[in-house]
């Protein structure tokens, strides 16, 4: 919450520019509550500006869990579609999502973080850490290759939901996980 004023002053009454050098998301007010669709915005500007929220704005997004039911379908599709399109690391509104805890609001998603995988093929571990890794990766494939917004779209979300089925299939056998046929069964929670 800052402006510049027609003489070319900024106002800055909350330090909003120490949190940009900062890259720290910050609610201002406890007016934040007012609207919910203000957390699926925090998880975008993360992701749209490599941002870390502070603590005190995690807790305020975990107080309102409840109020995404008040949200308009339309709003939530439409953060979602800014995050594949305008996030330049998408992995951190993905940080994000899961810390205020309404990444429970996407079961499919949520499932993914206890999710393990083989260390041998996947060190980073969870399919939700990997997850992470393959959004930042396809954002950057995007911009390389200069997709069209359609094109990053269907991209990022192939990225996101790529692995969607582990959760459903993966077994330890042998001491090994293995997740036979998990792209089969990402089909169904993908759609």
């Amino acid at each position: 919450s800052m402006f510049m004023d027609a003489d070319g002053v900024i106002h800055d009454p909350h330090n909003g520019q120490e949190d940009l050098r900062n890259k720290t998301l910050r609610h201002t007010s406890i007016a934040f509550k007012e609207d919910s669709t203000r957390v699926l915005r925090g998880m975008r500007f993360c992701a749209q500006m490599g941002l870390t929220s502070c603590d005190e704005t995690i807790e305020l997004c975990k107080v309102m869990f409840d109020e995404y039911w008040n949200i308009e379908p339309d709003l939530v599709r439409a953060e979602w579609l800014k995050w594949a399109l305008r996030s330049t690391v998408p992995s951190a509104g993905l940080r994000f999502l899961n810390s205020t805890g309404w990444v429970r609001h996407y079961p499919e998603l949520a499932k993914m973080r206890r999710c393990p995988q083989d260390p041998d093929w996947h060190p980073e571990g969870s399919v939700w850490i990997h997850t992470q890794f393959v959004c930042d990766a396809a954002k950057q494939i995007a911009i390389r290759d200069g997709l069209n917004n359609d094109e990053t779209i269907v991209l990022m979300f192939a990225a996101l939901l790529h692995d969607i089925g582990k959760p459903l299939v993966t077994i330890n056998e042998s001491g090994r996980w293995r997740s036979p046929g998990h792209d089969m069964a990402g089909e169904e929670p993908a759609r």
